[in-house]
């Protein structure tokens, strides 16, 4: 009778690899290896029921996981690092047509975060945690103005009841605060055509923050269709982040406050164009440059070694990148795409963890009426770490394997009720590493060898 109902749940667990650092190894007390302290165990629900223009849906989920990589001087044996966040929400959400100009829309919602830490150094153990609660509510009307002219206004409240963090230590290093915030936000966007292959979006936002300064944060866009087979964008924005409560007011270890932290500010300037070069094949283009001011970074503090969220300063990143994308017919599609980005702080330093160059391809195809296959690839030029050396260019490639093949010619609802898949990551074995943070004695921390999971998905 109009009214819809879906439910989702979910469980996966991995075992994870055992991983040797050779920074923590030493002759008679530690063999560098983190034995046992790889794995990961996460489940979930998702609910929905909507109808007469009314949606409810919620959800929890649930991730506990071992830390083996040793940050803060934790130790790689023994009883496992390790940490467990939990997340849940609300949401009632309302949409209806006014009329044939105007559709309103309005949502209020409620957030629930915890998260524990479990900690062992030199073998003893030590705890910490986070707890927080908002609510929330937003109303949006979309107006037809005219026919070529959408506009959308709309306005949303966040009341954060908690904003909790705790780190039992000993006096006075001991810390427990809740910092209870508001933030007020507003917008406008304003679609015009202003001629038949040319339209322009104006848009604006302000945030009003109890804790910080407030902001407003403009964005701007030309598009520009010459034709069905071309089209040409510019696109330019300015956004804001807040540093978050954990940030402004703790470092890694909890020793020091850091009450004079600023937001930062980024702003973007984007050239995209997409052209179908033939039936099946699309190509894409576009050249970039973020510039972003005060950037939030966790930092050493050369006076005592203590760990502080700081704003470490300016910096700019400038680049472009292209893809194919394929289509043959409805037995599968690939892409291919290369990016190149030049990241770096106001110095003319290039960014720690930002690499240089990236190919990306994939495809996906049917192998049979029952077995689909899935292949993609990725490969990235070394990474700068914090410790001014740089990680080996990697390229890993992934297998997927899907029973019954799931196909543009087999949708998925027609999908029978009962899917097998097998996913095999890093199918070749490569050896790859990612920096690490000042957390860290390893300038690099090796990521997982070849891994094979397994999915079991039901239909009812």
């Amino acid at each position: 009778r109009g009214l819809g109902l879906s439910l989702v749940g979910s469980w996966d667990g991995s075992d994870g690899h055992d991983l040797f650092f050779p920074e923590y190894q030493q002759p008679g007390l530690s063999s560098g290896v983190a034995h046992d302290h790889d794995w990961e165990r996460r489940w979930s629900v998702l609910g929905s029921m909507a109808g007469g223009g009314l949606t409810l849906h919620g959800a929890f989920s649930s991730r506990t996981m071992a830390i083996p990589t040793g940050a803060f001087d934790t130790d790689l044996n023994g009883t496992p690092n390790e940490t467990r966040d939990d997340r849940g929400f609300l949401e009632l959400r309302f949409e209806r047509a006014v009329d044939a100009t105007r559709r309103v829309s309005a949502r209020a919602y409620f957030n629930d975060y915890r998260y524990d830490g479990y900690y062992t150094s030199a073998g003893n153990t030590s705890t910490d945690g986070a707890r927080d609660q908002a609510v929330g509510g937003e109303a949006m009307l979309q107006w037809d103005v005219a026919s070529a002219n959408r506009l959308t206004v709309g306005g949303e409240v966040r009341r954060d009841l908690k904003s909790r963090y705790f780190l039992p230590l000993a006096a006075p290093y001991e810390l427990d605060f809740n910092i209870p915030n508001t933030i007020l936000s507003a917008y406008v966007q304003d679609e015009y055509q202003i001629a038949a292959p040319l339209s322009l979006l104006l848009g604006v936002r302000h945030d009003a923050y109890e804790t910080t300064e407030n902001a407003t944060s403009p964005r701007l866009g030309l598009i520009l269709t010459p034709s069905g087979r071309t089209t040409v964008k510019l696109l330019y924005g300015a956004s804001f982040r807040a540093p978050s409560s954990y940030e402004a007011s703790v470092n890694g270890d909890g020793y020091k406050l850091n009450p004079n932290l600023e937001p930062e500010r980024a702003r973007t300037v984007e050239l995209a164009g997409q052209q179908r070069l033939a039936n099946g094949l699309l190509g894409n283009a576009s050249v970039f440059l973020y510039k972003v001011e005060g950037l939030i970074d966790l930092t050493v503090d050369p006076a005592d070694s203590l760990f502080m969220y700081r704003n470490t300063g300016d910096a700019k990143a400038i680049g472009f990148e292209v893809e194919l994308e394929g289509r043959l017919e409805t037995r599968g599609t690939g892409y291919l795409s290369y990016t190149f980005q030049n990241a770096r702080d106001e110095a003319g330093v290039r960014l720690s963890n930002s690499p240089v160059h990236m190919l990306k391809s994939g495809a996906g195809f049917e192998l049979a009426r029952w077995l689909g296959a899935s292949v993609q690839s990725r490969y990235e030029s070394g990474r700068r770490t914090v410790y001014g050396t740089s990680t080996d260019p990697s390229m890993v490639t992934d297998l997927h394997l899907l029973v019954p093949a799931h196909t543009p010619a087999r949708s998925a609802r027609s999908l029978d009720r009962l899917q097998l898949s097998l996913r095999v990551s890093n199918l070749f074995d490569a050896s790859w590493a990612t920096p690490g943070g000042v957390e860290h004695r390893q300038a690099a921390i090796v990521q997982d060898g070849r891994t094979v999971s397994a999915e079991v998905r039901c239909r009812f």
